[in-house]
């Protein structure tokens, strides 16, 4: 399920008028029977960071509960999938040595939440998070785009990383970018290769590798 931000009565939070988000999870008001009524939800706001939410300032859209479980201790409260266990967020929120193994399951399990839940977005909208200022928002999405195998966004990654390139930005965040354009067979990636060969602009061995093991 996505929910769309029709306003923002707090403006300290980052999220955007128009802008749609997944749900991750949520808490109904459950009626006898009848339809689920949502009233809170968990999404992932512009930052990156997820928080919950008052659905008072959403348009729920699309609402289906099918990769979603209700928790069994509250059958008012739902989860997606692979993250609907008892202290999940306390896990993915605990990075502290003592607890690294719990945080490391519960970011993998978000992962897998995530993989699914983002086929919800339209191209436009996976677009539109692309070009926002979170670097890990903007890889997750060109690794969920390498494993669909959607060719849609070979332009848009060329065009950010000659944009590096021109504002001579040596060391930057593209490694997923370049796995994801070595992941297709297609004249215009492989004429970005060869002209990235010729420039060779980072010291950076494993998008190195990459580039020359796509030949």
């Amino acid at each position: 399920m996505k929910a769309k931000c029709i306003s923002n009565n707090n403006e300290k939070r980052t999220i955007t008028i128009g802008n749609s988000y997944v749900i991750f999870a949520g808490r109904c008001l459950k009626d006898n029977g009848g339809p689920n009524v949502i009233e809170s939800i968990y999404i992932q706001d512009d930052s990156g960071s997820i928080g919950i939410y008052d659905t008072s300032d959403f348009q729920i859209q699309s609402i289906s509960f099918e990769n979603y479980t209700f928790v069994l201790k509250d059958q008012h409260d739902f989860m997606a999938n692979s993250i609907a266990y008892d202290d999940f967020w306390t896990m993915l929120y605990d990075d502290s040595q003592d607890g690294i193994k719990d945080y490391i399951k519960a970011k993998n399990d978000l992962k897998v939440a995530k993989m699914i839940l983002y086929k919800e977005y339209s191209l436009e909208e996976l677009r539109v998070r692309i070009l926002k200022d979170c670097l890990d928002e903007r890889d997750f999405i060109f690794e969920f785009l390498r494993v669909e195998q959607n060719d849609s966004f070979i332009g848009l990654a060329i065009d950010i990383i000659k944009d590096g390139i021109k504002d001579r930005v040596k060391y930057f965040e593209v490694d997923e970018i370049f796995k994801y354009l070595a992941s297709f067979k297609s004249k215009s990636v492989e004429d970005f290769f060869i002209e990235y060969m010729s420039v060779d602009v980072w010291e950076n061995e494993e998008i190195n590798s990459i580039v020359y093991n796509y030949f």
